[in-house]
């Protein structure tokens, strides 16, 4: 079985993450069954690509794809926790500052906002990052 080059794996999770995105901002709030399954199953799938890159990068000890993906996933925990601190901190703020704080969070942190849910998306990122600590 051929295995997906590094750029291919990563193609595929920049999709991922512009699917999860736009859902994020196209279906904002409450939804109808169907469409909370479709963006809870994409939100899982949006972390297959990095795993898939993980688990080949140390396969081949490839340190550089090793670190990225730990600096991508605390980058985004980070950045998702500030948001959410400053999207709640806005409550009493301009109609405006809380619109551009949410796109922000939204871009930010994409699956959790397609899914409509924090838990799962802050697990798997939180996975992702131990991973990258764990030796072969």
């Amino acid at each position: 079985m051929k295995k997906l080059s590094y750029k291919i794996l990563y193609i595929a999770w920049a999709a991922m993450f512009v699917l999860t995105a736009a859902l994020g901002f196209a279906f904002p709030g409450d939804r109808s069954l169907p469409a909370k399954v479709i963006c809870t199953v994409l939100m899982i799938l949006f972390f297959l690509p990095p795993w898939a890159v993980l688990g080949r990068a140390k396969a081949e000890e490839n340190r550089h794809h090793i670190r990225l993906l730990r600096w991508l996933a605390v980058g985004s925990l980070v950045l998702t926790a500030v948001l959410l601190v400053l999207n709640l901190r806005s409550a009493g703020l301009s109609e405006g500052m809380g619109r551009a704080l949410n796109a922000a969070l939204t871009v930010v942190s994409a699956p959790m906002m397609c899914a409509n849910t924090f838990a799962a998306p802050i697990f798997l990122w939180g996975c992702l990052l131990t991973d990258t600590f764990r030796k072969t």
